[in-house]
């Protein structure tokens, strides 16, 4: 059982809070209100009040606002000092939680806060998206695909709230890396208003050219070597020399005999020479060895 659970919250209660007390969290979730019902919702505020009082979190002294952002905004404009709310005493941490769930009782409302809540409860409260899900709801799936896109461009998630995009298409552009790249990908998929489907295949061709681009810096391709400076071996000694550096005649059948007579009696001669040297050098290390011996 999880600590939110163990602990014991007393009974809600009702009472007309001061509205200057009321603390409105950076990071929660507010959800938006059609343009066609705003002017209707400010009429009914003003001909009779808030009817549906706002809900609040009391935590360490403090009213933080669950649930009735414009109920409370329209009453500050209106000059009203007092709102009728819904009090429950419970942590910061369960008031997001409630927040969340309204914001899925009331639905629309911006990706990008409820991207940014649920990055602020994994990350510094440390609640698993499983526990999250399981206390507001959600699928898992879902705050999974938020969580993804949750370090994404600013101009990735504006794109979203404007509804440019859906969050679909937010997932598959936040996998690339480079963020001038992925500006690029964005506005392609704007413009020609390409499906997830479609995005998807666009991103993964052009992750697949990011790393080949990488690949080829590297590891740059080797230049061929010049066909004159590729290493040719004689045809008399049999040493190897740069191409431009051999020389070529033309022969007549008898020369040619003669030459190859020649070239067997030369490789003959440099062939015994090896030899002598080869024995003249163990010859010498043999010796070397004896008169070592001898000293000791």
């Amino acid at each position: 059982m999880s600590e939110t659970s163990q602990v014991k919250y007393k009974k809600p209660r009702f009472e007309y809070l001061d509205i200057d007390k009321i603390v409105v969290p950076n990071i929660r979730v507010t959800s938006e209100m059609p343009d066609e019902l705003i002017e209707q919702f400010k009429s009914t505020v003003k001909e009779y009040g808030v009817v549906n009082p706002v809900k609040i979190a009391y935590d360490n002294g403090q009213y933080i606002l669950i649930d009735g952002l414009h109920r409370l905004q329209e009453l500050k404009t209106l000059g009203e000092k007092k709102v009728p709310a819904v009090i429950v005493e419970m942590p910061l941490r369960q008031a997001l939680l409630e927040n969340l769930i309204s914001g899925k009782l009331q639905g629309r409302g911006k990706a990008t806060d409820m991207i940014k809540l649920i990055k602020y409860l994994h990350d510094e409260e440390k609640m698993t998206i499983e526990e999250i899900a399981a206390k507001t709801g959600y699928r898992a799936k879902y705050l999974y695909d938020l969580l993804s896109v949750a370090n994404a461009n600013p101009d990735l998630l504006d794109a979203l709230d404007k509804e440019w995009i859906s969050l679909g298409h937010a997932i598959e552009l936040a996998r690339i890396p480079d963020d001038t790249v992925m500006l690029k990908a964005l506005y392609n998929v704007i413009y020609r208003r390409m499906t997830v489907k479609d995005t998807k295949e666009y991103v993964d061709a052009v992750l697949d050219a990011m790393h080949q681009k990488q690949q080829n810096i590297e590891n740059p391709p080797q230049r061929p070597m010049p066909k004159d400076m590729i290493p040719v071996e004689c045809w008399v000694c049999g040493e190897e020399a740069p191409a431009k550096d051999m020389a070529t005649f033309v022969l007549c059948p008898k020369c040619q005999s003669v030459l190859f007579e020649w070239k067997a009696q030369y490789r003959a001669e440099m062939r015994r020479k090896q030899l002598e040297t080869q024995k003249q050098a163990e010859t010498q290390t043999k010796v070397q060895e004896t008169q070592t011996q001898g000293t000791q």
